[in-house]
Order: C-alpha cells, then structure tokens, then sequence
C-alpha cells in the first residue's frame, strides 16, 4: 500500500503534511471489521503495577477475564493454553489473554519485571469475546512513540485516584489499545469464515433490538421472521454464534439499559420497567433478580456499581 493521506491548509488546495499509512490494516471492504470494533462493550475491572523481583512468575492460571500485561521491564516466555502455543515478551511488549484461556508467564533467570496488569471485559455486542473471536491472544511490540505506554500508565493512575467519570475513562484508553493492536497487527486477526459469515447474518436483528428492545411485544418468532428463517433455526443459529439464547439477550440486554437509568436517571421504578419494555413492575423486578441477585430498589445508584455490574453480568441461579 503506497499511498498516503495529506492534510490540506485551510484553503484545501495545499498540501502542507503527509501521513505514513497503517501497514498491517486488516482487509475488510465492506466494513464489517470496523462496525465489529465500533460495536464493541468495555467493562473496565482493575489496573494495577507490579514490581516483581527475580524469581517471580505466574504459573498456569485461567484468566476469568481479558487481561493485558504490558512490561515495562524484564524478558522472558509465555504460553497461552499450551507449551507449543509460546511467546517472548521484552521490555515494553503488551501480552494479551482474553477471557477463559490458560496462560503462564516465566521471566529469564535473574530478570526484574515491572508489568501493568490492566483486567477487564471486552464483548462484541454484549455476548461474544472480541479478543477471543479475532484471535489476538500473544504479544504485541509497543510503537516507537510508547503509545501502549502511556495509555497503561494512565489506567493506573486514575484506577488509583478513582476520580468521577473513573470508568468512562478507562474505557476510552482500554480501547484505544485495542484499536491500536487491530490497525498495526491486523494481519494477525484470525476469523472462522462460517463464525463470520453466520454473525453478519444476525446483525440485522442485534442493531434491530438495540433501537426497539423497548417494545412489549418482541417475540421470538417474529425476529426469525426478520431473517426470513424458521423460528427453530434461528434460536439454535442466535444460540451458537452468541453463546447466549434470543430471550436471554433480550432479557440481558433490557437490564443493561435498566441499569444505565438507575445510574443515570431518576425515574421511579415504573417508569423505568416501561421504558425498558417490561409489561409490568412485578416481571421486571424478577428479571432484575435473575440477572444481578439483587433488586432495582437495593442497587447502589452510582456509576461504579453499574461498571461492576456490566462486567459479570449473567444470570443467578
């Protein structure tokens, strides 16, 4: 790719500066690449610093939920789920471990290692783990601007002062890191093309239910009508490619935006059962209790209970 992209003066006839493309972009034509990492959900848990003398490693362990380990200093190896699957890290390398992989870390004998570790959720559309789905499991070089660097540096800075509008901004910088992996790393992106191709099939329905999850009379068979599919493939279609059934999305989903006016709103319980698309207070308030183990009247109205929320939220049994 040669071409580069310029930056006019006002005039917009002079070209005053040129732009270095990205090199390793993903091939993605008709955008659905793009739309997924536009799509995606940050549940912000924790940043932390480590300072780890020599002798220190972490042994195998199943990371409950997407970690980034960036190290600031030390080298040494990696494995994610198996011995063969190995990487090394050096200083200032970023390792990615999405949700649920086994992953151990072993420093050469003698190193010091400083790491952030930064822990947190990353789903595409609520359901589907993004770093898990693109196969971005492995390390990653920061650039020569450090710019992986200042982003962990800064997650564990405001973690640590936990200042309003906390989470919004770890949020921002999280997926910036991730944004950055995708446009220099985007040749490592590794989809199932049947995973692919039976999720772009379902986004009609997704973008559908994010703009009317509101409406009492959404029902199963009418979303499979949507797709002009059977009612019984499209529930084992949904259920496979989103790991979660229709009505549980639904449900999930519905519970998300409840939680967003219970944070952001105050709107008594009523009114945000009916503009949540629940048909009556008693139904909603089940449903809240399935899904947090708690009610709408017990949950702490503030904008760290909801992050916490988002990042586990699943139902109670």
């Amino acid at each position: 790719m040669n071409s580069v992209n310029t930056k006019l003066d006002w005039t917009g006839k002079c070209p005053v500066k040129t732009y270095p493309p990205y090199d390793h972009l993903p091939h993605d034509p008709d955008h659905i690449l793009s739309d997924w990492l536009n799509s995606i959900v940050i549940s912000p848990i924790s940043a932390d610093y480590w300072r780890c003398p020599p002798g220190w490693k972490r042994p195998k362990y199943v990371n409950p939920f997407t970690t980034l380990y960036y190290f600031e200093s030390g080298r040494g190896m990696c494995w994610i789920n198996e011995k063969s699957n190995c990487f090394e890290f050096i200083p200032h390398s970023l390792l990615v471990c999405s949700e649920g992989v086994i992953r151990e870390i072993n420093p050469y004998p003698g190193e010091n290692v400083n790491l952030y570790i930064i822990r947190c959720n990353c789903r595409l559309y609520e359901s589907i783990d993004f770093i898990n789905f693109l196969g971005l499991n492995g390390v990653f070089l920061d650039s020569e601007e450090k710019i992986l660097y200042s982003c962990v540096k800064y997650l564990c800075y405001i973690y640590a002062l936990q200042p309003p509008g906390m989470f919004r901004s770890m949020e921002a910088d999280i997926f910036k890191i991730i944004a950055m992996i995708f446009r220099h790393y985007g040749n490592r992106i590794k989809i199932s093309g049947k995973i692919s191709k039976n999720l772009v099939k379902l986004v009609p329905i997704i973008q559908w239910l994010d703009k009317n999850y509101w409406r009492k009379d959404i029902k199963i068979d009418l979303l499979a009508s949507k797709l002009y599919m059977s009612e019984v493939y499209f529930r084992k279609l949904f259920t496979k490619v989103l790991t979660i059934s229709p009505i549980n999305y639904l449900q999930r989903l519905r519970i998300n935006k409840a939680c967003m006016l219970l944070t952001q709103t105050n709107h008594n319980m009523k009114t945000i059962a009916d503009m949540c698309g629940f048909a009556n207070q008693k139904y909603f308030f089940r449903v809240f209790r399935k899904w947090t183990g708690t009610t709408p009247s017990e949950h702490k109205i503030d904008i760290n209970s909801y992050h916490d929320l988002r990042s586990r939220l699943k139902p109670k049994t």
